[in-house]
């Protein structure tokens, strides 16, 4: 009996080692997120398709929306494996530069791309040299590209994420040159780069600073100015210090919002307060709109104004990965000391790209943005109007979004994060969803922006008649989960009327619906 009290104990005390080498790897693989969390998604991992039931290369010839069904054609594409490379729309034809500054073009009415000789303003570092690890590389690089008329001459501005060799410090830097015609259609030459801005002061590593949160997405205002987005570096005042980088603070350039004037190089903090940048554009009125990525939950749309300051890192709709709230926010949950975002996406989707619909290609888009996504892989109709999002419509596009750009026509163009394909979106004329059938109704109120067929809300297909908050694995609040009944008619209209009186606390926003519309959601609900 004594021999087998001993073993128990020492049962006890082995489970409890095990316990505690199971938190601590825990612990370890979520300070790994936080570090970097588009890092984890595996969905393009070998079997990972046979576990879960997802597709490497989810897309298709067709992509339906509300509007318009839409054709989408798959071109081949050179591309480095990280995070970079940009496209740009340019007169009729398509130009793409790789992350490590390899320029190419796609001429109108081509189907494949044609490498254009033109060296970079810079190399770009490939060898061990101030990172510790290969993957930290993969973020070094050219992040965007801009093309503008100069009289009969063309100017191209690029940006990128650079080590400074000699000091042993990162930052972001942004270069310009003036090429002929002739230079920019056939290249031979060598542009005269001039670079024009340096962000500072440049980040020294301190226990791990490296640039997978730099930014660099550029857009010009309507002051002849370039505006550029940079990030925080991943230096949150939480998980990484480093002296001389703060959102918060004017005295440097990270986590910032620039305004540079490319002749003087002279540079001026338009806003503060931001994380990890998705993508920068001018919006359809005239505004200069942002996309940001939150930490787990709390991707941002915001519409830059001046002297803004937007919070980060002292107050975000996003919590620390792996815990319920953000330890430097003392009103986790909400965002009202600070400018709050025009919209919010929680849970997060890993926003990258943003651009505004022009052209004739898709009429009844003119005036909204495009957003990419790069964890939910698809791609968000923003529907703008007075200055706010008044519902984001999912499209299911199946690739990570890393750039996308719009031409003078309308077709937009979305460049794939992982595998070498730039995809072309035009309008199929083909069947759309039938105005005023269940479909319509959803999409037109933003419902199918959430309740998608994804992880981020239930279907609601048969939702009528169903027990509310009966749906298996998902997060409902509490207040909702606590409801009694089912979803009829009463239930329906007063959760759509008002989420916040039916179920305090709920995550649902309030649909911005007439009661007519109200009515006829749930009348197509019901079935």
């Amino acid at each position: 009996m004594a021999r087998q009290t001993r073993n128990s104990g020492d049962g006890r005390r082995s489970g409890f080692g095990v316990g505690l080498c199971i938190a601590a790897l825990v612990a370890l693989i979520a300070g790994l997120v936080a570090k970097n969390p588009e890092k984890f998604d595996f969905s393009d991992a070998p079997g990972f398709a046979a576990l879960t039931g997802a597709h490497g290369d989810g897309v298709g010839p067709r992509l339906s929306s509300t509007l318009y069904d839409i054709s989408v054609e798959k071109i081949s594409a050179p591309m480095d494996a990280g995070e970079g490379g940009a496209i740009e729309s340019f007169d009729d034809d398509l130009y793409l530069i790789t992350r490590l500054g390899e320029f190419h073009r796609l001429k109108d009415g081509k189907t494949a791309f044609e490498a254009i000789a033109l060296a970079p303003p810079s190399d770009v570092l490939r060898e061990n040299f101030f990172y510790s690890r290969a993957k930290d590389f993969t973020s070094l690089g050219y992040k965007d590209l801009k093309l503008r008329h100069a009289g009969k001459d063309i100017e191209i501005t690029v940006s990128q994420a650079r080590v400074d060799r000699e000091n042993a410090c990162v930052g972001i830097v942004v270069s310009q040159a003036i090429l002929s015609r002739n230079a920019l259609d056939n290249g031979g030459a060598s542009p005269e780069w001039r670079e024009i801005w340096r962000s500072k002061p440049c980040i020294k590593s301190a226990g791990g600073s490296f640039p997978f949160q730099s930014g660099g997405d550029m857009a010009f205002l309507d002051d002849g100015r370039l505006a550029i987005f940079v990030g925080d570096f991943g230096v949150d005042g939480h998980n990484r210090k480093t002296a001389g980088v703060n959102p918060q603070t004017l005295d440097n350039d990270y986590g910032k919002v620039i305004a540079i004037d490319a002749a003087t190089g002279a540079s001026e903090i338009l806003s503060r307060g931001h994380r990890n940048p998705g993508g920068l554009a001018i919006g359809p009125d005239g505004a200069l709109w942002q996309s940001e990525h939150g930490a787990q939950g709390g991707d941002e749309i915001n519409r830059i104004v001046a002297g803004g300051n937007y919070g980060w890192p002292l107050e975000t709709y996003g919590v620390h990965y792996g815990a319920r709230r953000w330890p430097l926010d003392d009103t986790t949950g909400d965002h009202d000391r600070f400018t709050r975002p025009v919209y919010a996406f929680v849970p997060s989707m890993a926003m990258s790209s943003l651009a505004p619909v022009k052209g004739a290609e898709f009429p009844l888009w003119r005036g909204d943005l495009m957003l990419g996504t790069l964890k939910y892989k698809r791609l968000m109709r923003l529907h703008i109007r007075e200055g706010r999002v008044i519902f984001a419509e999912p499209l299911l596009l199946g690739a990570r979004v890393r750039d996308l750009t719009v031409d003078d026509r309308g077709a937009i163009y979305v460049k794939d994060d992982v595998r070498p394909f730039v995809y072309r979106l035009t309008n199929g004329g083909g069947a759309a969803p039938v105005a005023g059938t269940p479909d319509a109704l959803f999409a037109a109120a933003g419902c199918a922006a959430c309740h998608d067929g994804s992880s981020l809300a239930p279907t609601l297909a048969n939702l009528y008649g169903r027990d509310i908050a009966s749906a298996s694995g998902f997060q409902y609040s509490s207040a909702l989960a606590g409801k009694h009944g089912v979803w009829d008619s009463d239930a329906l209209r007063a959760f759509l009327t008002d989420p916040q009186r039916f179920a305090p606390g709920s995550t649902m926003p309030a649909p911005d619906m007439t009661e007519a519309q109200i009515e006829e959601l749930v009348a197509a609900l019901e079935g």
